[in-house]
């Protein structure tokens, strides 16, 4: 199984022990990155023409590293085209840079490592499908290759960003072995998120204003600002431009949505002693909440 299949294949795949140690798996991370000087060739000059099989070739023997393998998935070009075309290609960068604003801080160190490494598990399969297709024989081969360039833009901002890290390979391995774990929601978390999304998102006005998560997600967004002047004032927090960033993804965050669910059950009347059960249910529920108003916040507040 290649590293990144492992960290991001299925759960039982990434359930299954990975037997490389830390030079085996730097090795290989190394290795990857030291294929980018070549494929950038390969790909300034990839056009359809007399040479276009034996770059594609090239290029597809280039793709086969240690990271990545798309042998057992199979996908038709229009499904991969709707894969890569879902979002404009000028917005995917200024995610992929908003991520850096979200995550590059010490607290969500690994967080930041672990979805820039998503990234280029991504991006190999996209360049490895596209190959594929285009050496099979595309209809439309100009509209395949514009995507292996635009991809490649987005792996070189991804390196960029990756070389930034001096700790990188440390992280990255130390996600590869299990020995950092990235939280995910549970099938009830899911549910929950499920359930607030419809209300969000998908519920009558009235509905959308009267519920518990819209006046929730009100109260928190209004309090942002006032923690972070507070978080700088006190020195928790240091005073640059994301501040207000890195603190809804840091675990102050936390503290604040059960604070403010705290204030609310006061205002509803409802102070009072909570049992076991539903505290584990009300956890869950917050860690539902949290994950949407980040998705919100870091992506769609502009």
């Amino acid at each position: 199984m290649k590293i990144l299949d492992h960290l991001f294949g299925s759960e039982e795949t990434a359930a299954k022990e990975i037997k490389l140690d830390d030079e085996a798996i730097i090795k290989n991370l190394n290795g990857y990155l030291g294929t980018i000087p070549e494929k950038k060739l390969i790909i300034e000059r990839l056009k359809a023409g007399s040479n276009f099989k034996t770059d594609l070739l090239a290029l597809k023997k280039i793709l086969q590293t240690e990271l990545v393998d798309i042998h057992d998935e199979q996908k038709e070009e229009e499904e991969l085209i709707s894969d890569l075309e879902w979002m404009e290609h000028s917005l995917k960068i200024k995610r992929l840079h908003r991520l850096e604003q979200c995550l590059a801080y010490a607290e969500t160190k690994h967080e930041y490592a672990y979805w820039l490494s998503h990234y280029i598990y991504n991006i190999l399969k996209n360049q490895m499908h596209l190959t594929e297709k285009l050496l099979a024989g595309s209809n439309d081969p100009e509209r395949l290759i514009s995507h292996i360039k635009q991809q490649f833009e987005i792996e070189l901002t991804v390196i960029k960003k990756v070389q930034d890290v001096q700790t990188f390979h440390s992280l990255f391995s130390a996600l590869v072995k299990g020995e950092h774990m990235i939280k995910k929601l549970d099938s009830t978390e899911k549910e929950f998120l499920s359930e607030m999304d419809r209300l969000i998102y998908d519920s009558p006005e009235d509905e959308r204003t009267e519920s518990a998560v819209f006046k929730l997600g009100v109260a928190v967004r209004d309090a942002i600002k006032e923690k972070v002047y507070g978080a700088i004032e006190d020195g928790s927090l240091d005073n640059h431009y994301d501040a207000n960033f890195e603190f809804v993804n840091s675990s102050r965050f936390v503290d604040l949505v059960k604070e403010k669910i705290r204030e609310l059950g006061q205002n509803n009347g409802q102070d009072k002693a909570i049992d076991r059960d539903s505290l584990i249910k009300l956890s869950k529920m917050i860690n539902a909440f949290v994950y949407q108003f980040r998705g919100w916040y870091n992506y769609e507040n502009d």
